[in-house]
């Protein structure tokens, strides 16, 4: 039992590391899902997920409680241990980028932000890959990639001509549209 409990606090662990990203994928999912009309298949995979989370609060109260709190504390940036830290180096990149906005600084280099708040210079690149291509290409870039993704996610639309007789195909075009949404 406790080799168990070992082995799902590491998944755990795993899990929750990027909850950003697991959090748009499901915000992605759901938008695809509407969009794309299978509302039935949204409220089936969401009635299920509650009740997964339901059932694994009443069976295993605090590891569920240990796995939420990355994500309650994300919608509480200024207290969220790396949420107000990531907030404040993105404002010192973007007045970085603010510098050269047209074109960006180009790639190349390294990082350094001197957050004041902290008194400390932080040599990561920031956290959001918006902010990052704005430093980077200015406006430019940062609309270019907007625009590159508006049109894949509107030809991956387009193809549901094409997919809609084959299975496979049609799991491959939402799975697409997931990603790129």
């Amino acid at each position: 039992s406790s080799s168990m409990k070992g082995k799902m606090v590491h998944l755990i662990i795993i899990f929750t590391k990027n909850r950003t990203a697991f959090l748009s994928l499901v915000l992605s999912l759901m938008i695809v899902f509407i969009t794309e009309g299978n509302m039935k298949l949204f409220l089936r995979i969401g009635f299920t997920i509650i009740l997964a989370g339901l059932l694994s609060f009443l069976i295993f109260p605090d590891l569920t409680k240990s796995a939420l709190l990355p994500f309650i504390s994300a919608f509480d940036i200024k207290n969220d241990e790396t949420g107000n830290w990531r907030l404040m180096v993105q404002a010192v990149a973007i007045k970085q980028g603010l510098q050269t906005p047209l074109l960006g600084q180009g790639f190349g280099g390294y990082f350094e932000y001197f957050v004041e708040e902290i008194n400390q210079t932080i040599e990561y690149p920031p956290h959001s890959i918006y902010v990052y291509l704005f430093q980077k290409t200015g406006i430019t870039g940062l609309l270019l990639y907007a625009g590159t993704l508006i049109s894949l996610i509107k030809e991956s639309s387009a193809l549901k001509k094409l997919t809609i007789g084959n299975e496979t195909a049609e799991k491959y075009r939402i799975l697409l549209k997931v990603l790129f949404v």
